[in-house]
């Protein structure tokens, strides 16, 4: 969900506000949604980035745990989300980043050319602290400082942390083992 979207849904701007805020931003392109939001309505910065998290950053977080935890094997084929009731995240703290990138397309003579395709990006760095996993046997499993990458483009998330999917495969076999 994009911002203007989140904003409307959680009742903090209306779609007029939403319209006007990009059509500055059509003259503006080097201000962001929210900076915009926040100097022409003066909408307090913690709202609009609050609503943002919670409704756009945190369902996208959520939506690629799930999508991983079905593709990781438990043991003997079960898949992790087999055996995970609940997850619940809370990102305390991030930082967006937003660049711009400009295609080159390699000439025939050897030489890169502009090739006038300029590309907005955002990206978020995230920490989740705590991301709390529930076992269907009502185990929680509690990770503090969670590192993730969120690319805005393509909806992509990478931990930071490249065993975390392991350890999370390990503490759930430890949980259970100690159910028995």
């Amino acid at each position: 969900m994009l911002l203007g979207e989140a904003l409307i849904r959680a009742r903090v701007i209306s779609q007029a506000h939403l319209n006007k805020a990009l059509q500055v931003q059509t003259g503006n392109a080097h201000l962001s949604l929210g900076e915009i939001l926040t100097k022409l309505f003066n909408i307090p910065r913690n709202v609009v980035e609050s609503h943002y998290i919670n409704l756009s950053i945190i369902p996208l977080i959520k939506e690629w745990l799930q999508e991983q935890l079905d593709i990781k094997e438990f043991s003997e084929g079960i898949p992790l989300r087999s055996i995970i009731d609940h997850i619940a995240i809370t990102v305390p703290s991030f930082t967006r980043h937003q660049a711009e990138t400009v295609s080159f397309d390699l000439g025939e003579d050897g030489m890169y050319r502009e090739n006038n395709s300029v590309k907005k990006m955002e990206r978020i760095l995230a920490t989740i602290e705590p991301l709390v996993i529930t076992t269907k046997k009502q185990q929680k499993i509690v990770f503090n400082n969670v590192h993730l990458e969120v690319n805005l483009e393509d909806k992509g998330v990478r931990a930071d942390n490249p065993g975390f999917f392991s350890e999370v495969k390990l503490r759930l076999l430890k949980s259970l083992k100690e159910l028995d």
